[in-house]
C-alpha cells in the first residue's frame, strides 16, 4: 500500500471495548456532543495532562457516534457511560503526520485521506462501521490522528 502518510495502509484491528457514550442526531454535531461529553468527566484513562492518551470516535451509522476510550480491564460502565464491545475487522488506515497542535494534525489528516487509495482486491464495508477516528495527543510530540475505514474482500458477481 506504500506510505502510510500518502495513501493509508492496510491493517487488521481487534475486537476492542469501548467506553464512552454515544450520540444520535440528525445531523452530525461535535461541538455540542463534546459539551456534553466534558460535562461528565475527562476520558478514564486520562489521569494526567502531562501522559500521552488516545480518544477515538466510531461512527457506526450516518448520524450515530461513540466518544470515548478503547479499555481493558473493565467489566461495569460507570454511571452516564457505556461499555460496548466492537467487532474485528480488516481496515484501511490514513494518518496524519505528528504536529504541534490538534487542528493541524487534522488538517494533515484531511490531506492524507485525499490520497488514500483501496487495496486491490477489496471493497468499502459500511456494514459495521463507517470509520473509527482515533485522536493521539504526548507532551513530546504533539498531535496524532489516524481514520480506520472498514474493508472487506470482493466477491465475485456470478
Amino acid at each position: 500500500m506504500g506510505d502510510p502518510r500518502s495513501s493509508g495502509f492496510q491493517k487488521w484491528h481487534e475486537e476492542f471495548l469501548f467506553l464512552g457514550k454515544m450520540y444520535t442526531d440528525k445531523t452530525i454535531n461535535f461541538g455540542k456532543w463534546y459539551e456534553d461529553f466534558f460535562k461528565t468527566g475527562w476520558f478514564p484513562n486520562q489521569k494526567n495532562p502531562d501522559e500521552s492518551w488516545v480518544n477515538i470516535h466510531v461512527i457506526t451509522g450516518w448520524w450515530t457516534v461513540y466518544i470515548g476510550n478503547i479499555v481493558d480491564s473493565i467489566t461495569e460502565a460507570p454511571e452516564g457511560r457505556i461499555l460496548k464491545k466492537f467487532p474485528s475487522g480488516e481496515f484501511v488506515v490514513v494518518t496524519s503526520e505528528w504536529k504541534p497542535t490538534e487542528s493541524q494534525a487534522h488538517e494533515s489528516l484531511d490531506e492524507a485521506e485525499r490520497r488514500k487509495q483501496m487495496p486491490d482486491g477489496y471493497v468499502d464495508d459500511n456494514s459495521t462501521y463507517i470509520v473509527i477516528e482515533k485522536f493521539y495527543g504526548c507532551p513530546e510530540r504533539g498531535h496524532r490522528w489516524e481514520r480506520w475505514y472498514p474493508i472487506a474482500k470482493k466477491t465475485k458477481q456470478v
